[in-house]
């Protein structure tokens, strides 16, 4: 009765050369995932850096129009959103009129701690458009209400003042052409 012996150093080789094989398959997959999700980041990218006619745009002749609301709970930002526009995960704490601008503070310490966006521009980058939707999306009512409330209150004292005044050129003689909402 023979046995057959096996070569124990045959046997590694061959363990060896199939591990090999399997590893460099592994890295093969584990590489084209890589690619396939950074190829997935930049379409992302691409589509945030696109420019589109800007649907609320406006111009102020000043600043006149001018508040600062802290939010009741800062927005949180997506995740991915704000590691591309931003570079870190942001929240949104406060917002602020300035004129025809919008400018948003976030809550965390990082080198940015504010954004401008100017709605006198015709076109506008997506990202810019998708941060001002989805933070006045995302506010509460109380915010709602404040930022409303607010916007009321220059809507009515400028209406006053502009009354005022044209009674006042009126009662001097001094005609005017009419203006809506005179």
């Amino acid at each position: 009765m023979s046995e057959k012996m096996e070569n124990p150093t045959e046997n590694e080789q061959i363990n060896t050369e199939k591990n090999a094989s399997i590893v460099q398959r592994l890295a093969s997959v584990m590489l084209n995932y890589l690619k396939d999700s950074t190829d997935i980041v930049n379409e992302y990218k691409d589509t945030l850096n696109q420019y589109k006619d800007n649907p609320f745009t406006f111009y102020a002749e000043s600043d006149i129009i001018n508040f600062k609301i802290e939010l009741e709970n800062p927005i949180k930002l997506p995740r991915y959103y704000s590691l591309m526009v931003f570079g870190a995960e942001l929240s949104v704490n406060t917002i602020e009129i300035k004129g025809h601008n919008i400018i948003f503070y976030f809550s965390e310490k990082s080198e940015i701690d504010k954004y401008i966006i100017g709605l006198d521009n015709e076109k506008l980058p997506i990202m810019d458009l998708i941060l001002l939707v989805y933070v006045f999306q995302n506010m509460s009512y109380n915010d709602h209400g404040k930022y409303s409330l607010n916007l009321k209150d220059y809507d009515e004292s400028i209406r006053q003042e502009k009354t005022m005044i044209m009674e006042i050129l009126r009662n001097n003689g001094i005609e005017t052409e009419k203006i809506e909402n005179e």
